[in-house]
């Protein structure tokens, strides 16, 4: 009956080692999550600040082409012969 509860102790205190190996690795995984998670955040916010910034430059380059043809028929304007 002893040697019974020796092997019941052991046994139960190699589940608690494995146990503690178990919580300890969800831990890690946890927290490699949250970093992956923060990461996540960090590319979104800078995609969007260079979405905005990439649609800056085409109102610009918009801005610009169209003034480009403003003068372009303004020159023509003076150039005809009325």
């Amino acid at each position: 009956m002893g040697q019974c509860v020796d092997t019941l102790i052991s046994v139960e205190e190699e589940l608690r080692m494995e146990q503690r190996k178990m919580s300890d690795k969800l831990t890690h995984k946890q927290r490699v999550i949250e970093a992956q998670e923060h990461q996540i955040a960090a590319l979104d916010a800078a995609n969007n600040r260079l979405l905005a910034a990439l649609n800056q430059l085409k109102d610009r380059f918009q801005d610009q082409n169209s003034n480009a043809r403003l003068l372009s028929e303004l020159s023509e304007l003076k150039s005809s012969s009325c």
